[in-house]
């Protein structure tokens, strides 16, 4: 379109830019006059001629390859690099195709059979962005791919924490059992920060499954008992329990805030669960335990970040008394008013515990 556009335009369309074009660089009028020239010179029009010869010759084209151009430019071309011999090609196409814009490519069917083939690359990067499209795009022909990367050992702990997460969003029944087989493993010989763990902990909550929550629950008293437990490691186990609030989950935190050897961390996180999973029974327990809470210590509370782009966990700060007077007012019994308002009227203690009692006190007031 380029070369029938110059030569129609030696013939029609005479001047300076088309000159200039010719020979292969742009031309920036540099002054009034040769911006006069342009028009003067039907520059212009050559120009709206160009644009319009590229029209034509682009859908043309396609018509005459039955779509197929249109094919290559929108898919062919991602295609062509998940295809390609050096593996930091290979990351960088799935690196822009993992981005959310894209996801209408991810439905279509030559990209999901490469993208599931890639599950088995050599590279464990391109391992890594590969599973986690999958897990985005639901790709469940994929799902055995994504097991064979969970169980190998001698791939990347990113590699496999992405095909713990994407087991999590696949609709593939035989995910759980996979997942749990690994974190049994792997927790049986490492209580540290684990990633892979935590990402099957994390995988757990998005399939929303309570039928592995007494796993968990052992997970947390194993920590509870051997203090030996990455910090990381138990926040994304409260944050499953305190997720699925299984009948148990109050219990146990009870007993690790009744542990005289627990860490502050976590009885800060089995503080947070109490004010999600505690029953008006144990309103006078919470109440205990809230005068025994230092006035100050502050807690970091896990929660998650509200989109589905990626596996995001964040932490926010709040005081562990305050956590008592949050599980104390979810309960909403009015008969814990003057309880909580005597809270927010106390000078001496800290002002983010009495803006919390301040908050519930107006809510059981309407």
């Amino acid at each position: 379109a380029y070369i029938v556009a110059l030569t129609i335009g030696d013939i029609w369309f005479a001047g300076p830019w088309r000159e200039k074009m010719r020979l292969g660089s742009r031309f920036v009028p540099s002054s009034i006059d040769e911006e006069k020239a342009l028009i003067r010179n039907k520059n212009f029009l050559f120009i709206v001629f160009w644009a319009i010869s590229i029209a034509i010759f682009a859908f043309g084209a396609d018509f005459v390859t039955g779509s197929n151009l249109r094919w290559y430019h929108t898919y062919g071309g991602l295609i062509h690099s998940m295809h390609s011999e050096d593996a930091s090609e290979r990351e960088a196409v799935l690196k822009s195709l993992s981005n959310a814009i894209h996801d209408k490519k991810w439905q279509n069917p030559d990209i999901r059979d490469q993208l599931a083939t890639m599950i088995d690359d050599p590279d464990s990067a391109v391992r890594a962005r590969a599973a986690y499209i999958v897990g985005r795009a639901k790709i469940v022909e994929a799902a055995d791919g994504l097991a064979r990367l969970l169980r190998d050992d001698t791939a990347s702990d990113d590699a496999r924490s992405e095909a713990a997460i994407a087991l999590g969003r696949l609709e593939w029944m035989p995910a759980r059992a996979h997942l749990l087989a690994v974190l049994r493993s792997t927790f049986a010989t490492n209580h540290g920060d684990n990633g892979v763990m935590m990402s099957i902990l994390y995988a757990f909550y998005e399939m929303q499954d309570q039928t592995v929550a007494r796993d968990i629950s052992e997970i947390v008293e194993t920590c509870r008992d051997s203090g030996d437990c990455g910090v990381d490691l138990q926040a994304y186990a409260y944050f499953y329990l305190k997720s699925m609030r299984p009948k148990t989950a109050a219990a146990l935190a009870f007993s690790v805030l009744d542990n005289a050897q627990t860490t502050t961390a976590q009885k800060c996180f089995a503080a947070d669960l109490v004010r999600f999973t505690a029953s008006k029974t144990d309103i006078p327990k919470i109440k205990s335990l809230f005068d025994k809470a230092p006035r100050d210590l502050e807690c970091p509370v896990m929660y998650r970040k509200f989109h589905s782009e990626a596996a995001v966990v964040l932490f926010e700060k709040d005081t562990m008394r305050a956590l008592f007077v949050r599980a104390v007012g979810n309960l909403k019994d009015a008969a814990d008013y003057d309880w909580i308002w005597m809270v927010g009227a106390n000078a001496n203690e800290n002002m983010r515990t009495r803006k919390v009692a301040e908050m519930y006190a107006r809510a059981l007031q309407k």
